[in-house]
């Protein structure tokens, strides 16, 4: 027989379980109410002759008494009952009450409770499970909690597993919110055997993963962790016996570690089909979108047309406003946090600022409704939503515990190293990071005492991913790493900026001249012209021995830290020394980087006097880089800002020639962009598409005219467009979008629904 004391669920899941088991007792539908203020009705049966025939009410009470239960019941409750005037008044609460209880309840509120019978109790309610148990198998979290099915996910679970412990699988029960993924999951792994759940960085793949191997140890199933190697789980593959396989973030931070060979992920996919073809398996596996995306590119056997890795995937995309709603309101409910302060949530509607937040995270709304925190507000004198709304608008706060009380020196030497390495997508090869740590590692080892550790690198790489640190595979087998969350780095960005120490240190063990401009790029403020005499005595020191973690010139990416950072006034003989040094023919992709430095430079009489004296050569190498409308705008720019004539540069037959060469190249690429997507017209008519096709004709002669330039074969072609095909490409792009206006249009109502719901949960 059952035995559940529904802790497990909160007071709206209390009164859904209420309402389906009455139903079935008393053979008869009771209508259920929108949440919000009831009146004293919960769930009620209406007849012709009364509307208030039988009135249910629904008290939870989790964690309350019998004599908090028989106040509320008799202060507040009793006066909207004689109001209401039911024939029949039944109460369900969680509580376990005595035959005395029930009695003196019934005497309190005579004469709408006939009977005892009509007081269901947490044992009474046990014994309807017990008679109806299809309402216990549709109530997810009810019987996943159940002591039998809890003491088989623990016997059967993963052995040192944290997040397989009782209290761990009972918390996670309590905060999960059930959506249409779980059920399409559930489906797509009894069917085909094997599931893929992917989704962006902390959506909830892991716990939607974890809910699913609950239900299956419920079964009897065992379960296999895949750590390292899929020959891991061939090793441990019994014959005839249940088995769930459960390999977490595969292809990210777990499988990355462990391809050593071309066929890794051969091996997989034949281990995938052996897993179809038993019945008595299962597998989950997940992974990031990103991640996933790139490896069925990286990796051909995936693409394996007898395995089709897409009929197998659940995509967690991000949540609606209900499903964000009851996440917030479940760990509200179990937060076990003062009412008082609950309250201000509820306070102004202040939920929705939660709620329609851009950083909302199911792991940042945890970090807001935690009790001990809120306690340590409560002796600080601080504002609860102000905190919360602090905590939103700077996520990267909740990294600060983790990163000062549970990463030891050599973990914060990774943590640090990754960040000053870190480029524009927030990521580096391992070589670069391995070289870079090595060198704060030799630094500290000189300077600070520490010892070297055998494999330090590849044993703080391993204990920092999935939690700081996330790694994926490009080409050639190259592993790259970057933050777990973005809100790392901006962790790290605010914790560094008033610590000149670790700056310091940082940048005196750097081996690349891109750790200088990562770590000195913080607003001015924090940086004293004291730490900038430090710091620019520390790079001109290294100047000669940095490398640089990109594929362009060291020059220009010195003289870019010395404009930027140390300031021109500071750094004149520095520049100079570098720009006579600069190879122009190798400034590559950097050609707004080179720009912004020549316009500093000007400033500088002699650096003038050296771009001046080299000035085709610039400009031309500017010209043959560039490839968007902005960037030549800012080349006829510096013909103002030098004082110098376009007019003799273009004179020039090879300048001229460079010039027309790049204005071919820069509309090719905009008539190819127009005849794949139309995007530079909006007509619909073809008559209209010629007129506007001629008017951007018009305004390409007008551009190429202010470069000196007349004919030019890339915008002739512009009248080779299929106007026509153009025309019904954008007609029917103008069908879709207004297909889908008027399907949000449709949709409005339901919109006002979901709106009005979530304030009636939350009043």
């Amino acid at each position: 027989m059952p035995n559940y004391n529904f802790e497990m669920l909160n007071d709206k899941d209390f009164e859904d379980l209420s309402r389906d088991l009455l139903q079935l007792k008393l053979k008869l539908e009771l209508e259920s109410f929108k949440s919000g203020r009831d009146n004293g009705i919960d769930l009620r049966y209406a007849t012709i002759k009364h509307k208030n025939e039988i009135i249910v009410q629904a008290k939870h009470y989790l964690g309350s008494g019998y004599k908090k239960l028989l106040s509320k019941l008799v202060k507040e409750e009793l006066p909207k009952v004689k109001k209401l005037k039911p024939k029949r008044y039944i109460i369900t609460t969680s509580l376990k009450l005595t035959p005395k209880n029930k009695e003196k309840i019934v005497e309190e509120l005579k004469p709408y409770v006939r009977n005892t019978g009509d007081i269901i109790d947490g044992n009474n309610l046990n014994n309807l499970l017990n008679k109806y148990p299809e309402i216990e198998e549709s109530h997810f979290k009810l019987w996943l909690s159940s002591t039998n099915i809890l003491q088989k996910v623990i016997n059967n679970g993963i052995s040192g597993r944290s997040e397989f412990t009782k209290e761990n699988i009972k918390k996670k029960i309590q905060l999960y919110v059930k959506n249409n993924r779980f059920s399409e999951a559930t489906e797509i792994l009894n069917k085909e055997k094997f599931l893929i759940i992917i989704g962006s960085p902390g959506i909830g793949k892991s716990t939607m993963a974890h809910m699913l191997i609950y239900n299956f140890l419920k079964h009897s199933y065992q379960v296999v962790d895949i750590k390292e190697k899929i020959s891991e789980a061939e090793d441990l593959w019994k014959p005839r016996k249940k088995q769930i396989f459960y390999f977490d973030d595969f292809l990210g931070s777990n499988y990355i570690q462990i391809i050593n060979s071309k066929n890794s992920d051969k091996s997989l996919i034949n281990f995938i089909k052996r897993i179809k073809g038993d019945p008595t398996k299962r597998m989950i596996l997940t992974s990031r979108t990103t991640i996933i995306n790139q490896a069925t590119q990286e990796f051909p056997n995936l693409d394996n047309p007898e395995i089709n890795l897409s009929k197998h995937e659940v995509n967690i995309s991000d949540y609606g406003d209900w499903e964000k709603a009851m996440i917030l309101y479940n760990h509200m409910f179990f937060s076990g946090i003062n009412k008082k302060y609950l309250s201000k949530i509820v306070e102004n509607k202040n939920y929705w600022k939660i709620i329609k937040h851009t950083n909302f995270n199911p792991r940042l709304i945890e970090f807001i409704t935690d009790k001990e925190r809120v306690k340590n507000l409560e002796k600080e004198g601080k504002d609860y939503m102000e905190f919360i709304l602090y905590n939103l608008n700077n996520p990267s706060e909740i990294w600060k515990h983790p990163y000062e009380t549970q990463l030891d020196d050599y973990a914060k030497f990774m943590v640090s190293t990754l960040f000053s390495l870190s480029n524009n997508i927030g990521s580096t090869n391992n070589e670069q990071y391995d070289k870079a740590f090595e060198a704060r590692l030799n630094y500290e080892i000189n300077t600070g005492g520490f010892k070297r550790k055998h494999n330090i690198f590849n044993l703080k790489i391993k204990e920092l991913l999935g939690s700081f640190i996330k790694s994926y595979r490009a080409k050639e087998d190259t592993i790259y790493y970057n933050f777990f969350n973005h809100s790392i780095e901006d962790f790290l960005i605010n914790y560094l900026q008033t610590d000149n120490t670790e700056k310091k240190r940082i940048l005196e063990s750097a081996i690349y001249v891109e750790q200088f401009n990562k770590i000195l790029s913080f607003p001015v403020t924090f940086l004293t012209e004291e730490n900038l005499k430090t710091y620019q005595e520390i790079f001109r020191n290294k100047e000669n021995i940095l490398e640089t973690a990109e594929n362009t010139s060291k020059e220009l990416l010195i003289l870019n830290v010395y404009c930027k950072i140390f300031g021109l006034e500071n750094s004149e003989e520095d520049i100079l020394r570098n720009l006579k040094k600069l190879d122009i023919s190798k400034i590559g992709y950097k050609t707004d980087v080179w720009i912004n430095i020549l316009k500093d430079l000007v400033k500088s009489k002699l650096a003038k006097e050296y771009v001046l004296q080299n000035w085709d050569q610039i400009i031309s190498q500017l010209f043959e880089s560039s490839g968007a409308e902005e960037d030549f705008e800012e080349i006829i720019n510096l013909f103002t800002i030098y004082s110098q004539e376009y007019i003799s540069y273009i004179n020039n037959k090879e300048n001229e020639y460079t010039v027309k060469n790049a204005l071919e190249w820069y509309w090719e690429d905009k008539i190819n962009e127009v005849e794949r997507s139309g995007y530079m017209t909006s007509s619909i008519t073809e008559e209209k598409m010629e007129e506007e096709i001629s008017t951007i004709y018009s305004e390409a002669l007008a551009f190429n005219e202010q470069f000196g330039i007349k004919n030019l074969s890339a915008t002739e072609k512009l009248f080779d467009i299929d106007t026509e095909e153009l025309a019904k490409k954008n007609y029917e792009v103008q069908k879709a979008e207004d297909y889908a206006d008027n399907f949000l249009k449709d949709e409005n109502n339901d919109i006002d629904d979901i709106q009005q719901k979530i304030d009636e949960l939350f009043n």
